[in-house]
């Protein structure tokens, strides 16, 4: 067998990586496991025991390039920057990227890294390096699929690049602007490859 495969990792390497405690283990299991088989799904569960809906949010941890992300979601021709995304801006004043989905249906909408700091009130900062925001607001129309189909897949996407790539992240799905509605449920996933973060404070 060839020297090299008997070689330690270096220092270099092993500094980078996260020992993780058998709970933080059990946090990112359940993070991956609301991902596992959801679009085997149909639609009634996604939006009640799944929770997908409009302004379904997910945060990325700081470490991780925002590029990477984006690189992952224009392979294939998946998505493509949104026409008006040169530094668009809602009602608020929010400056974010968006992008559409290609089939249709759904846009994601990245908020800059300027205007989480500028909007600290409404937005965690502390170890988050983006967020990403999937709305069912385009235009054209995905075929033969309903919005919270649409929206399903887009999710699903997302989570399968968060869990290929190793990247700490934090996300809440219930209503948290109306407590009595559901049960609010919060999922957390650390990285042994990224600098992790606490769980986010609602």
């Amino acid at each position: 067998m060839p020297k090299e495969r008997y070689q330690q990792p270096s220092n270099e390497v092993m500094k980078n990586v996260e020992i993780l405690t058998p709970e933080q283990k059990e946090e990112s299991s359940k993070f991956e496991a609301y991902f596992k088989n959801l679009l085997d799904h149909n639609d009634k569960d996604l939006e009640n025991i799944y929770r997908i809906r409009d302004n379904w949010i997910i945060y990325i941890g700081e470490d991780v390039e925002l590029k990477s992300f984006t690189d992952c979601i224009e392979k294939n021709n998946k998505f493509f920057l949104a026409p008006i995304y040169h530094e668009t801006k809602n009602e608020y004043g929010w400056a974010f990227l968006e992008y559409y989905y290609s089939l249709g249906t759904v846009s994601i909408a990245i908020p800059t890294k300027e205007d989480m700091i500028r909007n600290k009130s409404n937005f965690p900062e502390e170890g988050v390096g983006f967020s990403i925001q999937v709305h069912p607001y385009q235009d054209k129309k995905m075929e033969n699929a309903s919005r919270t189909r649409a929206l399903a897949e887009v999710i699903n996407i997302i989570g399968e690049y968060i869990i290929k790539n190793d990247v700490p992240a934090d996300f809440i799905y219930g209503s948290h602007k109306n407590k009595k509605e559901s049960e609010i449920i919060q999922l957390h996933r650390y990285s042994k490859k990224y600098k992790n973060f606490e769980k986010i404070q609602f």
